[in-house]
């Protein structure tokens, strides 16, 4: 039997882990059988298994795979070095995520997550987890602004990170 390479399995990988998002978004967590997630990436049972131990570890990977692509989508926002881009930055995010193909899955997903992390501690503390180093990240972006006077040097920056973070959730509540 030839073995394949590794672009071949992150390849396969990926496809799965996108199969699950859509499937986890239409269906929820514990709706979602492994089966649904094959049908939706066309491959057979097993395969799965060659990837992902369990649902359960289907559910972390594509919590940490999303968290990742947001993280990367905003590393470029909370190193802006203008106060002024920064928050442009951010709103520009969000309204042009609204209109990419795949938004409407993505945030779906999202709300999935929200109360998959009620139910589910481990979900809930990775998600936690992330959400904490998304505030830290706004929060010393709002000091780096201060510090050069772009922003008022008596504004929280905590409580503006805080509502920052309460208005992209919003958002997805809203969509």
């Amino acid at each position: 039997m030839p073995k394949v390479n590794d672009q071949y399995l992150e390849t396969k990988r990926d496809q799965l882990l996108d199969a699950a998002i859509i499937c986890f978004a239409l269906n929820g967590f514990d709706a979602t059988t492994i089966e649904d997630i094959c049908r939706e990436a066309g491959v057979s049972h097993g395969a799965v298994y060659t990837y992902f131990e369990s649902k359960e570890v289907i559910i972390v990977a594509t919590l940490r795979r999303e968290q990742a692509e947001r993280e990367a989508r905003y590393y470029k926002i909370f190193h802006e070095i203008d106060a002024r881009y920064l928050m442009e930055g951010f709103l520009s995010l969000y309204f042009n995520r609204r209109t990419e193909p795949e938004a409407d899955i993505h945030m779906k997903f999202r709300m999935q997550l929200y109360g998959e992390m009620v139910r589910n501690p481990r979900i809930g503390e990775i998600q936690r987890e992330n959400d904490d180093k998304m505030i830290q990240n706004a929060i010393e972006s709002i000091h780096n602004a201060q510090e050069r006077g772009e922003i008022n040097p008596l504004l929280d920056a905590t409580a503006a990170a805080r509502i920052l973070r309460a208005f992209a959730d919003g958002f997805y509540v809203q969509r």
